[in-house]
Formats: C-alpha cells, structure tokens, sequence
C-alpha cells in the first residue's frame, strides 16, 4: 500500500512540476526538446532522466548508495557483518549479492486517475532517489514479502523473488 501512495504521490509530484497552466508541454526554446522536471532531477540514481512530453522516463542500474555486506568484497561499499539481526538471531548472509540491474520507469507527465483500478502487478513498482526499485508487499498473488525474509542486518535485508536483494 506504501508503494501504491508513494506511486501516486510521485505522479502527482511530477504533474504539479509544470510550468504552463495551459496543459501545453515545456520545451528548451534553444533546442526544442522535452524539459524534464526540476522534482525529477532528485533522483541522483539513475542513469538517464528524459522526457518525451507525455512520459518521464527514469532509467537505473538498481544499485544502493550505502555500504552492504551483499557487495561482492571487492566493491568499495562492501561491509563485514557478522552480529546478530534484529530479532537476535545471529547474522546468516543468503548466498545473493548485489548486481546490476537495468530498470526503466516510466511516469505520467501529467498524471490522472484510471478509470479502472487493477491490483498492482508483479516486479519493480518505484524507484527511491538512490535509484534502488521498490517492490510491492506480495512476493506472489496474495503471498506476503515477509515470508521470504532470509536475513536482517543493521539496514534490514530481504531476499526478494526477483533473484536479488533489496536493502532497506
């Protein structure tokens, strides 16, 4: 449900960026394209920002900005943990680690409620300023994320379905 407000609130975020009350798109008078919003340039993540005038398109590699012992140990954020999870479990590592990944989101310019309401699908459904994707709170139909949990460390750390980790 979190996923689900944070979507909409960027959508309207997004749309509220506007320039022109006139519903006309903005454009670089000097070369004609698409401006992409101000807002829209927070996502230090990711590794494209564009507009076509009726989508924002985000692209990212899905990789945290903090340090992690799912980096591979040659990667400079790579941390060492072996204390104990917040449940007071000792810290078992899942055998997953971080990779790239390639994810492109694509947002409304101008967003408006749907008509018909569907439940949210399967994979990524945002992107977090860091360009790290959130997931929604099922790893399958009706099957809470909270069943795949596989370990915790001082960040929180889920093993997803999507063959990755996602930190939080």
């Amino acid at each position: 449900m979190k996923m689900i407000v944070f979507s909409i609130l960027m959508s309207i975020a997004i749309g509220a960026c506007s320039k022109s009350d006139t519903g006309s798109t903005n454009t670089d008078p000097g070369t004609g394209s698409t401006v992409v919003p101000e807002v829209c340039k927070k996502f230090y993540g990711a590794t494209s920002i564009t507009s076509d005038g009726t989508w924002i398109t985000i692209k990212t590699k899905g990789m945290p900005d903090h340090k992690s012992p799912y980096y591979p140990t040659t990667n400079a954020l790579y941390e060492d943990f072996s204390g104990v999870t917040f449940g007071g479990a000792t810290f078992a590592k899942n055998p997953n680690s971080i990779n790239e990944k390639k994810y492109p989101f694509k947002i409304p310019l101008k967003p408006a409620v749907s008509a018909n309401h569907a439940a949210t699908p399967q994979g990524p459904i945002g992107i977090s300023l860091n360009g790290v994707a959130f997931y929604k709170q099922y790893a399958g139909p009706n099957q809470p994320l909270i069943n795949e949990i596989v370990s915790a460390t001082g960040i929180g750390v889920i093993l997803h379905p999507a063959d990755h980790i996602i930190t939080t």
